[in-house]
């Protein structure tokens, strides 16, 4: 081996390097933990799909009719369905962990999990702002009615 080739066993020894540790990096992305803003993602998916199941119009014929047949047969699996079809939980839990499995990479059900958690979390703040919302909004009509029906009685005074 002459000095000549020296630089080219340098670069081709710096290259072979580089490659081994970049596919070390790799194969440890691959093997690291479900990243936040995937199970973000996944969770308001899985959120959203719960609520179609559990409560939204367009599912609502055949969560009736559903409910029909478990009322029909009371010892049934159709019962069963009933009672997991009514349950934003139950709903959630299992489209989070089906829609975790079904994705590639590492790690499924530590993503189901994770997933379904978040799910709940949101179902949870959703139903919080849901209601408080509604409440105010009821406030808010009573109010304005109420400062309407004074308004109407001062004309009235004014007026006589």
């Amino acid at each position: 081996m002459d000095r000549s080739d020296t630089p080219q066993l340098l670069l081709t020894s710096g290259l072979a390097r580089g490659a081994r540790l970049l596919n070390r990096r790799i194969s440890r992305a691959e093997t690291s933990l479900p990243g936040l803003e995937q199970i973000a993602v996944l969770a308001l998916a899985s959120s959203r799909l719960t609520r179609v199941v559990t409560l939204d119009e367009i599912t609502a014929p055949l969560r009736e009719r559903l409910d029909a047949k478990a009322q029909d047969d009371a010892d049934s699996t159709w019962v069963w369905a009933n009672r997991l079809v009514s349950c934003p939980a139950c709903v959630g839990w299992w489209v989070s962990l089906g829609i975790s499995v079904a994705l590639p990479g590492r790690h499924r059900l530590l993503r189901g999990a994770s997933v379904a958690g978040a799910q709940m979390f949101l179902a949870l703040v959703e139903r919080l702002v849901s209601e408080q919302g509604r409440a105010a909004i009821s406030g808010a009509d009573v109010a304005e009615a109420y400062a309407d029906d004074v308004h109407l009685e001062k004309v009235d005074e004014l007026a006589s």
